[in-house]
């Protein structure tokens, strides 16, 4: 049976390395595919802010969970934009389901183990703080946890960023914008 140690033994240098470089390597691709996401849902909030008598008056949420409640909410059935958000809430809901996996990324702290096949698992621990008081959360994930999030991100990812940035195109057009005048699209 393969027993799950910390890495820290001299003579595991190389398998040590190795993970840290996968788990590093994954960890930043995910959280470039939540950037990617994050810069389109405030943009896009941007344009909708500034269409007269529907988005007017849409203040940006400070938050990035706040932000996507904001959009969200727009695009709900009952919502200023629900028409044409309605093929772009499920993306921009499932992006928004994991952003405290894109906080555990982005400020958990890492402790690696490995099996002796080179399998390895990272546990990530942060503090939150709620009311002036610091709360422990944390979360385990394995290294193919870690690849099929991934993969399943970048998908979703992909087609919100799409179409969100198709939606600002359209409305912007709509408005009489000329492209200069249209906020730019995220690089790629």
């Amino acid at each position: 049976m393969n027993a799950i140690t910390p890495i820290t033994a001299a003579q595991d240098g190389q398998r040590k390395a190795a993970a840290v470089q996968s788990w590093n390597q994954q960890r930043s691709k995910m959280i470039d595919t939540f950037t990617r996401s994050e810069f389109a849902v405030t943009q896009t909030l941007q344009v909708l802010a500034s269409i007269e008598g529907r988005g007017a008056g849409t203040k940006l949420n400070p938050s990035l969970q706040g932000r996507f409640a904001q959009l969200l909410e727009l695009f709900a059935p009952a919502g200023a934009f629900a028409s044409e958000g309605k093929a772009i809430a499920a993306q921009l809901q499932a992006v928004s389901d994991n952003i405290a996996l894109r906080n555990m990324l982005c400020h958990g702290r890492p402790t690696m183990y490995h099996d002796d096949a080179g399998r390895w698992i990272v546990r990530l621990e942060m503090l939150t703080v709620v009311k002036a008081h610091a709360e422990p959360r944390e979360t385990l994930l394995t290294q193919e946890q870690v690849k099929l999030t991934l993969k399943e991100l970048n998908s979703v990812s992909a087609i919100l960023v799409s179409r969100l940035e198709q939606l600002c195109r359209n409305l912007a057009t709509a408005k009489g914008l000329t492209p200069s005048a249209q906020v730019a699209p995220g690089s790629r």
